[in-house]
């Protein structure tokens, strides 16, 4: 029905056309057959495609347990100098935010050039099945794991209780369960949800997922605990999406992905210190180097939505104008609270590790 009513659409002006004007109605003609080959999802040889890679869907019936280590996590120090893991006599950890990605997105776009017309396609992956519960949950343990090994390797730990009864605490622990934030990222922004331990909420101090910060608003704290003040922050990634295209002369913009579990790369961990309570002197800041994931299996992915310009494109061939083809889709990766709490046990433990071995080097000054 739609290679017929492109057709159509180009036949029509035949019947006004003079001898003279044959050429240009026989190649709007053919023009109008290669529409009708786009609408119906046959390879065109006039534009640029926009195609997509559909995510694996997997069932978790028969998924093998999750075991097995912590992630081999490792960590670099990006700013700040080493002497701040020793310019205080005891270290307080200030919470621990454990922010699970929500959703990913992948565009890429072709510009066609001087004889195609463009191409655009995304892909959007959002996560469902994880609740605050879930994530406070991995923020307990994870908040006890990070004490435990900081105490094993000598360092002095204040007390959750002494920490939280410190004056100017409430600047940095608000109160607040959890929170909403944005992750800017070159091939579409990302949305996180962040939680912190149940006893004492999500710390404000460059947070997941929140663009500013005053580095001062610590010092009271820091200066009455006589500690230097350590921030950790784990990004849970869901997903892998990847584009290619993006180029003027490209023909095709294509985008893929899938459900991937992996220690994303908005994780940071900062650690502060002020001499007298009144400035942050200084500071030590390290984010994730390379990947740190696992492809085990702990969601099962839907197609949610997904809409194109096809017709469109194809009538505009027809009647002999030009038109970029654009299309998008949607998938919801519903993940198994069980198996992606064990995952994110298992990146926070790896973080941990990479962590605690870098301030030991800092300390020993190697």
């Amino acid at each position: 029905m739609i290679r017929k009513l492109l057709l159509t659409a180009a036949i029509l002006p035949l019947a006004a056309c003079s001898a003279t004007d044959l050429a240009t109605s026989t190649q709007r003609l053919r023009q109008a057959n290669q529409a009708a080959q786009v609408a119906s999802g046959v390879a065109s040889t006039v534009a640029p495609k926009d195609t997509e890679a559909a995510p694996e869907s997997v069932s978790l019936a028969d998924a093998e347990p999750i075991t097995g280590e912590a992630f081999d996590v490792t960590l670099k120090r990006v700013r700040g100098k080493a002497k701040a893991v020793t310019a205080k006599p005891r270290i307080a950890v200030v919470g621990y935010n454990v922010g699970a990605i929500t959703k990913s997105r992948a565009v890429a776009s072709t510009r066609g050039g001087f004889t195609r017309n463009s191409a655009k396609t995304s892909m959007t992956l959002l996560l469902a099945g994880i609740d605050d519960a879930v994530l406070q949950d991995v923020a307990d343990e994870a908040y006890s794991d990070l004490v435990s090994r900081l105490a094993a390797a000598g360092f002095d730990v204040v007390g959750a209780e002494d920490m939280q009864s410190a004056p100017g605490i409430e600047k940095i622990l608000p109160g607040e369960a959890a929170y909403d934030g944005n992750l800017q990222r070159g091939n579409g922004n990302g949305r996180i949800r962040v939680a912190g331990p149940h006893a004492l909420g999500a710390s404000d101090y460059n947070a997941l997922g929140r663009t500013t910060f005053n580095g001062n608003k610590m010092a009271k704290a820091g200066g009455a605990l006589d500690a230097a003040l350590l921030f950790p922050n784990l990004s849970l990634g869901f997903a892998q999406t990847e584009s290619s295209g993006n180029a003027m002369f490209a023909r095709k913009a294509r985008v893929e992905g899938g459900a991937l579990f992996h220690v994303d790369p908005a994780t940071k961990i900062d650690l502060v210190y002020s001499k007298k309570g009144r400035y942050a002197d200084g500071w030590a800041s390290w984010q994730t180097k390379g990947w740190a994931g696992t492809d085990a299996a702990f969601a099962e992915v839907a197609k949610t939505d997904s809409s194109n310009n096809a017709l469109a494109v194809g009538l505009s061939k027809a009647l002999g104008a030009g038109m970029g083809s654009n299309s998008k889709s949607e998938y919801t990766v519903v993940a198994d609270p069980e198996r992606y709490k064990a995952l994110a046990l298992k990146a926070a433990k790896g973080v941990n590790t990479a962590l605690v071995a870098d301030m030991l080097a800092a300390r020993s000054g190697s």
